[in-house]
């Protein structure tokens, strides 16, 4: 009897693991985005977003990174985020990294990682829309 609830309990969890790799994945690409935007464009919108929404910590123009703190959904700076540009041929990814900073939360991390990461996305594609509309197009000159 005690061999079969073994067997059981292995089957349960063999059967469950493939799933939670493939939710990694989902959620690793939550937090890495895709633009059409040059490296350097993508970069000074990303500070513009970190000083405006956020508390710049730092940014660093030689490696494209940026540095912020995250104290939404009701914790206070429990988060430190690095968004990080590189470019990739004619495209630029930018990747969030999310870091716990004295933070007792243990339920949810994963879940509240993607939501400041969509909100992020949000701030950021609506500066990128707002800078284009000011920026003067070349055929007008």
């Amino acid at each position: 009897m005690k061999g079969i609830f073994v067997a059981v309990v292995l089957l349960s969890l063999a059967v469950s693991l493939p799933p939670m790799a493939g939710a990694k994945e989902k959620e690793e690409k939550v937090r890495i985005k895709t633009f059409e935007t040059p490296a350097a464009t993508l970069y000074a919108a990303i500070v513009q977003v970190a000083s405006e929404y956020y508390e710049l910590m730092s940014a660093t123009k030689e490696g494209y990174s940026v540095v912020f703190p995250d104290a939404q959904f009701g914790e206070d700076k429990s988060w430190v985020v690095t968004a990080v540009c590189h470019s990739n041929g004619e495209k630029t990814v930018v990747t969030l990294h999310f870091k716990r900073k004295e933070s007792l939360r243990i339920v949810g991390v994963e879940k509240l990682k993607d939501k400041m990461a969509e909100k992020f996305w949000s701030r950021l594609e609506k500066t990128l829309k707002l800078n284009e509309q000011l920026t003067p197009s070349k055929s007008r000159e």
